[in-house]
C-alpha cells in the first residue's frame, strides 16, 4: 500500500514540474499599461495579432509579480542553504590555520593624489 502510494506521489511530482515546467516557457507574453509593461507566463488562449486576447488588473499583476517573487525565493533558498553548509566547515577549518597577521606601523592607505583636469 505504501509503496503504491510512493509510486503515485512520484508521478504526480513529475506531472507538477512539467506542467510548471511548459507553463512558464510555452505561455510567455506582454501586456502594455499606461504605468509600464509587464511580461510574464501562464496558460492562455493563444493571442490574436501579437497580442494576448485578455488583460490583467493592477491588483492581479502585483499578485503575479508577489507568486513569481515566492517561487523564486522557494528556489533559491535550498541553494543558500547547502552553499552555507558547505562554505561554513571550510572556513571553520582554514580559521584555524591561517594566521591573522598585524603589523605595526602599516596602515595600508594609499597616498594623497591629486588629479589636474
Amino acid at each position: 500500500m505504501k509503496q503504491g502510494l510512493v509510486k503515485i506521489a512520484k508521478w504526480l511530482m513529475v506531472v507538477l514540474f512539467m506542467s510548471y515546467y511548459f507553463s512558464t516557457t510555452l505561455f510567455y507574453h506582454t501586456h502594455h499599461f499606461q504605468w509600464g509593461t509587464v511580461t510574464h507566463s501562464h496558460p492562455y488562449i493563444p493571442f490574436e495579432g501579437g497580442m494576448p486576447s485578455h488583460s490583467h488588473t493592477a491588483e492581479q499583476c502585483a499578485t503575479i509579480g508577489l507568486l513569481s517573487a515566492i517561487v523564486l525565493w522557494i528556489a533559491v533558498a535550498p541553494a543558500l542553504l547547502f552553499a552555507r553548509t558547505i562554505v561554513t566547515p571550510i572556513y571553520v577549518f582554514f580559521s584555524r590555520y591561517v594566521s591573522h597577521l598585524r603589523l605595526p606601523g602599516i596602515l595600508l592607505r594609499a597616498p594623497p593624489v591629486f588629479i589636474c583636469g
